[in-house]
């Protein structure tokens, strides 16, 4: 998996797949947490956040929050095609608990329809949204560097 070539002391640490069926219709959301340098954790996901599949979601992100080593959580959203409510509020939950374990959580997205709801939600106004890994790194979003 390259995370915009992370490094190499990169490595993965869990990968999952969460498979959950809405409407009769297969819903998969793949997650996968990569180590970056030193206090950094990047969760990639890859499919459709909807109300099926964000609790894979939230569960995954508090594994992340919950390693004592993690200081900054960066949650990469690139290949996310969908982003519904219950994904935003997952995003908004998690950068609360993140705040309150002093914990820096900012998000990768380069999708239209994905940072729209970013956006118009103002889930990750205070992390800041970045269109890569390396930018989100050093917190630097289109709007100025992050807080």
């Amino acid at each position: 998996m390259d995370v915009d070539s992370i490094t190499s002391r990169s490595s993965i640490s869990t990968a999952e797949d969460v498979t959950v069926s809405s409407a009769g219709a297969p819903g998969v959301l793949g997650l996968s947490t990569v180590r970056g340098p030193g206090d950094e954790l990047v969760v990639v996901a890859v499919g459709d956040v909807d109300l099926s599949t964000a609790p894979g979601l939230w569960s995954h992100l508090q594994g992340a929050l919950d390693d004592a080593s993690c200081r900054t959580l960066i949650v990469d959203l690139r290949q996310v095609g969908f982003l519904g409510a219950a994904g935003a509020t997952v995003l908004f939950r998690t950068a609360e608990r993140a705040t309150v374990r002093h914990v820096r959580c900012c998000t990768v997205a380069d999708s239209h329809v994905v940072l729209r709801v970013l956006q118009l939600t103002g889930v990750c106004s205070g992390g800041g949204i970045f269109p890569n890994v390396p930018t989100a790194r050093v917190g630097r979003s289109a709007s100025g560097p992050a807080a």
